[in-house]
């Protein structure tokens, strides 16, 4: 199905939407909100980009988008903390702060903003984690900028996660924005919280923030947070307990 915008087509469903995935969540009858619940009758739905829908191949997927917990970004104010971590727009744009890059587990220190990421708390032999274990992004006076803990993200995934159906996303932006979603869709069943950090512990997961605070030099400047944590498509069934990849159509009968 593609869904195309802003022209009407009648062969189409016609959305006036941002992104992909609200895209998705309206054809499905799904209201945007902000909790920490599945989707679809018990699935969470996620938009995957790819180049082409009938033959997907790997892309990488935003699993969550959880705020820190704990750390300097928590504790002092969002200006001070962009002020000790962020950079310039690296596109040149005037006033603007970011802090952005991939930053995997025992990797090193992030060129622009100093930060690596530390998982505390978790045996890889075992597969068992500490009650008070967290995610960490730590600067080079070992300071704590960023953390999100084990006790906030287990309920977080393993609710949201349960049940999680990847779907096929491809944009076409001409002659106008088009999006159409493939028919193979993987859905993975039982989000255990202990193959989601082993996942972090090998660099599979990864912390690729988007964030950003503009008009930094005015009396009130502009944030925006998204802490994103992601992974290749490929390695998402090693976050489930059982996967399988299944033919809408042919489950829908049409």
């Amino acid at each position: 199905m593609m869904t195309k915008t802003p022209a009407k087509n009648a062969d189409n469903f016609t959305l006036k939407m941002k992104h992909k995935r609200n895209t998705l969540e309206s054809l499905l009858g799904i209201r945007s909100n902000g909790y920490s619940l599945p989707d679809f009758h018990g699935w969470e739905i996620k938009a995957r980009s790819v180049g082409n829908s009938d033959r997907p191949g790997s892309s990488v997927v935003t699993l969550f988008t959880p705020e820190p917990t704990s750390g300097v970004y928590v504790c002092e104010d969002f200006k001070e903390f962009m002020r000790r971590y962020g950079y310039p727009d690296t596109l040149g744009r005037a006033d603007r702060v970011n802090l952005g890059g991939v930053y995997r587990a025992g990797g090193t220190a992030h060129a622009r903003t100093g930060l690596r990421l530390v998982l505390d708390g978790f045996n890889h032999e075992t597969k068992k984690y500490a009650s008070n274990g967290a995610i960490r992004l730590l600067d080079g006076q070992d300071n704590e900028a960023m953390a999100w803990t084990f006790a906030k993200l287990i309920d977080h995934w393993k609710i949201k996660h349960a049940q999680a159906a990847f779907v096929p996303s491809q944009l076409r932006n001409a002659p106008d924005r088009e999006y159409r979603f493939g028919r193979n869709i993987l859905l993975g069943e039982g989000a255990e919280f202990g193959f989601f950090l082993k996942a972090v512990h090998e660099g599979r997961v990864y912390y690729d923030p988007g964030i950003k605070l503009e008009g930094v030099s005015t009396s009130h400047p502009k944030p925006k947070k998204r802490s994103q944590f992601r992974v290749s498509s490929k390695d998402l069934p090693a976050l489930y307990v059982s996967s399988r990849v299944v033919d809408a159509c042919d489950e829908a009968g049409c």
